[in-house]
């Protein structure tokens, strides 16, 4: 999980996105912990409950700083597909928020194509055979 900090100027814990071994003891407490959900409170029960079960289970959970899933923010998201000069590798990111649709706009051919760091980065997943399996069922020609 990865830390926020919202107005407050409080950390929580988002839960947006995590990581976890299926029946992870971390997440069985937290589900456990839905058992006295304040409606009236989500943000609660959802980060500062988190939070509050890693400071008490902290051999349970594993705390990344929020650039491993929260960089680039919105607002710079469309650079790594414009740019070339950014490094994911160093940065230790486990995920990419941002704008979905360039993530709609993705082929294998483009991302072959195109120099951009996010492009760069999504080279690493192109099987050999993707273009003309993509090819054959979106009728692009070879």
């Amino acid at each position: 999980m990865a830390l926020q900090r919202p107005a407050t100027g409080e950390n929580y814990f988002c839960n947006a996105w995590f990581m976890a071994e299926p029946r992870a003891r971390f997440m069985d407490l937290w589900w456990e912990s839905y058992e006295h959900f304040d409606s009236s409170s989500w943000d609660y029960n959802s980060g500062a409950k988190s939070l509050e079960l890693g400071k008490a289970y902290p051999k349970d959970v594993q705390v990344l700083n929020p650039y491993a899933v929260f960089w680039p923010t919105w607002d710079g998201a469309a650079k790594v597909v414009t740019e070339d000069d950014y490094d994911f590798h160093a940065t230790g990111q486990y995920a990419m928020p941002g704008a979905t649709e360039i993530y709609y706009a993705l082929t294998p051919f483009n991302i072959k194509d195109t120099n951009s760091s996010f492009h760069r980065l999504a080279r690493d997943y192109i099987g050999d055979r993707d273009e003309e399996i993509y090819a054959s069922i979106v009728g692009h020609d070879l």
